[in-house]
């Protein structure tokens, strides 16, 4: 399993696993939870060091939510950790790993929204803006699905370049958490950099159960790896 992996992630290959049942696959999934959370704790220390070395502190990681109250209860902490941000950076970061039209769009809109729910203060305005965004993106996506030149071309170019789209997905997932961070210059915004190099190795983590086993293993995974550290949060 860890050969497999370390494998995958030198150079990584689509196409699912075949042939092993759900019992294999619970497994690896724990494994993987295992090593993400050991790892993740390991370099927690030397990363809240350096953030506070530096002055960076920790914000909520939406500008939308901060005007509702209860996001900065345990609980609304606690859930948004547990099961918006997983959905939201699975559905950003790793569902289009699988190509077809529809994982694109997804994609692009949650990509998309990145832009609302960090700079719009006003959830309603927010709200209405990210409907406005689908709208266009399925719409764009109407359009083009006559030319299936255009996405057979563009299918053929995932499949040939999956490294570079893994890797991409890989640092993407990784550069939405430099929003976890009050970052107020330049050189904060470097040091942030190094702070969330961590979230590469979940996210290769992650990408590789979703390529291999499916969508649902991945985000599964990270909802409990998400709640672990929430609950240990809320504890402290």
């Amino acid at each position: 399993m860890i050969k497999s992996l370390i494998q995958f992630a030198l150079k990584p290959k689509s196409g699912k696993v075949h042939g092993i049942g759900f019992r294999q696959k619970l497994v690896l999934a724990t494994l993987l939870l295992f090593i993400n959370i050991v790892a993740s704790l390991i370099l927690a220390f030397p990363s809240g060091y350096i953030a506070e070395l530096f002055g960076i502190s920790r914000s909520g990681s939406f500008q939308t939510f901060r005007g509702l109250p209860f996001f900065y209860t345990n609980l609304g902490l606690f859930l948004f950790s547990v099961l918006f941000a997983p959905f939201y950076e699975e559905f950003t970061s790793r569902l289009f790993l699988v190509f077809s039209k529809k994982n694109l769009q997804i994609s692009l809109v949650c990509l998309l929204s990145i832009f609302y729910l960090v700079f719009l203060e006003d959830v309603i305005t927010a709200l209405i803006s990210f409907f406005v965004t689908s709208i266009a993106v399925m719409l764009l996506g109407f359009l083009l699905e006559k030319k299936t030149f255009f996405f057979s071309t563009l299918e053929q170019f995932w499949e040939n370049n999956f490294q570079y789209v893994f890797y991409f997905s890989v640092l993407l997932f990784a550069f939405l958490h430099i929003l976890d961070f009050e970052i107020n210059s330049f050189s904060k915004g470097l040091v942030a950099t190094l702070l969330i190099m961590p979230k590469m190795i979940t996210g290769v983590l992650l990408g590789y159960l979703r390529v291999k086993l499916g969508f649902n293993w991945g985000l599964s995974l990270h909802i409990l790896n998400n709640g672990f550290f929430s609950f240990y949060l809320v504890l402290l």
